[in-house]
């Protein structure tokens, strides 16, 4: 929240509400408040607000404890009231903290046992906290970040997010007010050829406006200009950071090199202006049209003046705002210049819009639900095994009543009695604390490789915000698992004396550890109940699958150029290829597509039927589109529905036609049989194709996007395309033979061509679904954590109320009541705890699911199956945590219990 004046950011109402209630109304609570406030103001500023808030709650509770328990004014030490004079409570500090850590080292096995408990919870909550603010909090490493947007084109009909045209672009970038500076971005891949040696790698086309957008610098030469962004500006490239560090070895003279890059037919060469440093590479999670998802070089697209006449779309927009406008300003002026564009161009504008996000949104908008889920699940985590240390703790208060009995007695006061038991408690989570400091910086390495695919993952790490947070998290579980027993035992030391049995006190402890199991449990429940919802749609992705066998297939890249394969030879030349690879050995069949499934690559395009009157622009239905080699669906396993697959006579010479999917069949054709029919599609020059096969339905993009439209060209017809991926079903042989003996194949055909990005199907598959897993497994292993420790807390609660309980069930069988009638007594006390934290926590579970809705999968957030079962499994925790005390009571001798008491 920032002062309606413009100054500097204050904490949430109900924040300082909360801290100024704690510290009372005292004369210094206005300066403390006041010296917190400004505090808070500077940290937001400089970090986040929501570590400013973090920090504000923990100094806030500190102080509080501080101003509450420490003495108010000086006077002799009496009965009630603290030392006061500030050697008097050095000496007294150093006494409590002399006995604390001896009453610790008298119980190794309790405080090992709080320990871990809570080293793990801190690093946990603290390795998820250490992602998301990385990830989500961090800003972006940009100049002016929170002024930087993602701008993309919108068709209803087709995509609500698409890549944008050239002739678009330049319009933005001249008529758009809102935005002070618009660069366009254009990912793909090309081959270098230095000493001889291939390489395929990722290039970048960016605006010159794009490196004064983001504040880029060169590390070594300079960055292009505006002049080198025209046409006739040269040929000039820039290379990345880890690029000119992996191929020339940080040579700075690589600078005014020539390098030969196969950009264009019969290749080109590219002088080396400088060196970009990786930090400004571009970040938007959008996959790039050549399947590279690495930046090795930059160039300049150098639009003429035809581009502004191109209808075709494939470029990404970033944008600055200008100072004064807004999102809301720069959507509005967009709407209305895409209204004006429509009007003017309909054949290619009709029924398209603008979207613009902030660009960190765009980067991180896709993850942003796992991380809170995650976190929230961690934050459970956190306070169950708070609640469950606070009750192992308060377990042994009973040991301690006489201990605080005396000390009340000789003079010490109420406030004296929790302060020493709060200290106690705060070494406890300061080594727990510590330990889980030192496993966080692993957890976070561990976490990073296992999410490789997360955006922003270089910032993610052990900085000074997240130890901030462990240290706040640290405190925090200091203060909840230490003041219940610390006001309970310190209320029962000064309220009961040294002969009282403190039987009123006893009663108030033993409801107060029953309410933390029930907090506890009820947590539990909220927990696997979203675990159970997150692993049945992980079971389904993988039921599901993407509509062909992803084991034992290799996806590779081969891309051609040089005045040696104009367009008449490039579909000649992976012809030649594909054979080749039939032969080799542990290969049972190959084939290859323009855009791989799972790779990210591909293309769209409108299209319409024949047999119905050409549609309005904006209404015309869209489909992906690929350029495949005749055995491709049966090389994957893609069955046929209807009609037939491509043939050795679907040739260049041959009447065009075409394979479409069964969604797409479908939605053009509801009702009627699409083979035979005629399809258009308005490129260049309109493209009319007959239909004369019908396949199944693939997830071209994962288990969790929908089939959409597709539809199959054979590659020979078209003679357009110097670059396709070969798709390799092998036999059980290891890659690595198939992959050498594609290479040696491709060496004898054109030593200067690479293979490039290999990749096994079944890995790609597994990159698909990793951050529905990570959310599965994240969940199912906080939830299993979480059950352990409430079916240890319920067990400990039972087990020692049926201990302190033992004399009155020694009367009880004394008078006659049978062994099986103690066993229900007990199970039925229990499991009401058990029962009533079921209720509670069912009502949680609903309202957690909701959160649930756009990360499950084919179930429904309120699956009856996955909620019975959750609380079946719960209720068997309980009923077993309960019903081993239960039989241990049962079995309790009358006569010894009695003369015990």
């Amino acid at each position: 929240m920032r002062n309606v004046d413009g100054g500097p950011p204050t904490p949430p109402p109900l924040l300082e509400r909360t801290v100024s209630g704690l510290l009372g109304h005292g004369a210094s609570t206005p300066f403390i408040l006041g010296d917190l406030r400004e505090e808070f103001g500077a940290l937001s500023r400089r970090r986040s607000r929501t570590l400013a808030c973090v920090w504000y709650l923990s100094h806030g509770l500190r102080i509080a404890a501080r101003v509450r328990l420490e003495p108010r004014r000086p006077g002799p030490a009496v009965p009630g009231r603290p030392y006061t004079s500030s050697g008097e409570l050095r000496d007294m500090m150093t006494t409590d903290l002399r006995q604390s850590a001896r009453f610790l080292a008298r119980r190794p096995g309790l405080s090992l046992a709080v320990i871990v408990t809570v080293a793990l919870a801190v690093s946990a909550t603290t390795t998820v906290f250490a992602v998301l603010d990385g990830v989500l909090l961090e800003r972006l490493p940009y100049a002016n970040p929170d002024r930087l947007v993602a701008v993309w084109e919108t068709n209803p009909a087709a995509e609500n997010r698409n890549v944008v045209s050239p002739a678009n672009f330049l319009t933005w970038r001249d008529e758009l007010e809102a935005f002070d500076a618009v660069s366009s971005i254009l990912e793909t891949g090309t081959t270098i050829i230095e000493e001889g040696v291939p390489e395929r790698i990722g290039w970048i086309q960016a605006s010159a406006d794009y490196f004064e957008m983001v504040g880029a610098r060169a590390v070594v030469g300079r960055l292009y200009g505006e002049a080198e962004d025209q046409p006739g500006g040269g040929n000039v490239v820039v290379l990345s950071e880890g690029f000119w560090q992996r191929r020339f070895g940080s040579d700075p003279t690589v600078v005014g090199r020539t390098i030969q890059l196969g950009l264009r037919p019969g290749g080109a060469p590219f002088e080396v202006i400088g060196v970009l440093e990786d930090r400004y590479d571009f970040e938007v999670e959008v996959a790039s049209f050549g399947g590279v998802g690495s930046h090795e070089i930059w160039l300049p697209p150098q639009f003429g003046a035809e581009a502004r006449q191109a209808g075709g779309r494939y470029l990404q927009v970033l944008a600055r705002l200008a100072p004064a406008a807004t999102l809301q300003t720069a959507r509005q002026e967009a709407d209305a210049l895409a209204a004006r564009l429509a009007d003017a161009f309909p054949d290619r504008q009709e029924g398209w819009g603008v979207s613009i996000v902030s660009l960190h949104d765009d980067i991180v908008g896709g993850v942003r639900p796992m991380l809170m889920v995650v976190f929230g699940a961690v934050c459970f985590v956190l306070l169950i095994a708070c609640a469950n240390v606070a009750n192992l703790l308060m377990s042994r208060a009973s040991e301690r009543e006489q201990e605080m009995a005396v000390r009340s007695a000789m003079g010490a006061g109420r406030g004296r009695l929790v302060r020493q038991l709060l200290l106690e408690s705060s070494i406890l989570a300061g080594v727990g604390g510590l330990v889980g400091i030192g496993l966080t910086q692993w957890a976070i390495a561990t976490l990073v490789r296992a999410t490789p695919d997360l955006p922003r993952l270089e910032t993610v790490g052990l900085d000074a915000g997240v130890l901030a947070f462990a240290l706040a998290a640290t405190g925090f579980t200091a203060v909840l698992f230490g003041l219940a027993p610390a006001v309970s035992l310190g209320r029962s030391a000064v309220a009961g004396g040294l002969g009282s049995r403190g039987s009123v006190t006893t009663v108030r402890m033993r409801r107060l550890r029953g309410a933390l199991v029930v907090v506890q449990v009820a947590l539990s429940l909220v927990l696997l109940v979203g675990a159970g919802l997150l692993v049945r749609s992980l079971a389904n992705r993988l039921d599901v699958g993407v509509g062909f066998e992803v084991e034992n297939l290799l996806t590779t890249q081969v891309q051609l150029g040089g005045a040696a394969y104009p367009a008449s030879a490039q579909a000649a030349f992976l012809e030649e290829l594909i054979e080749r690879a039939e032969t080799l050995p542990g290969v049972r069949a190959a084939s290859g597509v323009t855009g791989a499934p799972l790779s990210g690559a591909g293309s769209r395009t409108g299209f319409w039927p024949l047999d119905r009157p050409a549609p309005e622009a904006s209404e015309m239905p869209g489909a992906d589109v690929r350029w495949v080699h005749r055995d491709y669906h049966t090389v994957l396993g893609i069955a046929l529905r209807d009609g037939r697959l491509f043939e050795e006579a679907d040739d260049a010479n041959a009447p065009l036609v075409v394979l479409v999917n069964e969604t797409g069949a479908e939605r053009t054709w509801p009702g009627d049989r699409a083979i035979g029919k005629q399809i258009a599609m308005p490129w260049n020059d309109t493209l009319v194709a007959e239909v004369v096969g019908v396949v199944a339905d693939i997830r071209h993009n994962g288990p969790d996007t929908e089939p959409y439209p597709m539809l199959y060209w054979e590659h020979r017809q078209f003679n357009a395309f110097n670059f396709m991926s070969l798709v390799v079903r092998t036999a059980v042989v290891p890659a690595s033979t198939v992959v050498a003996g594609l290479r040696r194949e491709l060496g004898e055909m054109d030593s200067g061509i690479p293979l490039g990005n290999v990749h096994a199907m079944a890995d790609l598959f597994a990159d698909a679904i990793r951050r529905s897993r990570l959310a599965a497994i994240s969940l199912g292993m906080f939830a299993l954590v979480a059950l352990l420790l409430a079916g240890i807390g319920i067990y400990g609660v039972v087990a020692h109320a049926t201990a302190r309980r033992s004399r009155e069930i020694g009367i009880r069988m004394a008078l006659g009541a049978e062994r099986k009638g103690i066993l229900r007594m007990v199970l039925r006390d229990g499991m009401r705890q058990v029962g009533l934290a079921i209720a509670l926590g069912s009502l949680g579970a609903m309202a957690m699911a909701g959160l649930l809705e756009g990360m499950v999968f084919n179930v429904s957030t309120t699956d009856p199956v996955t909620f019975i079962g959750t609380v079946g499994l719960l209720a068997l925790i309980g009923f077993v945590a309960t019903w081993l005390p239960a039989l241990r009571a049962s079995g309790i001798d009358p006569v010894e219990s009695i003369r015990t008491e």
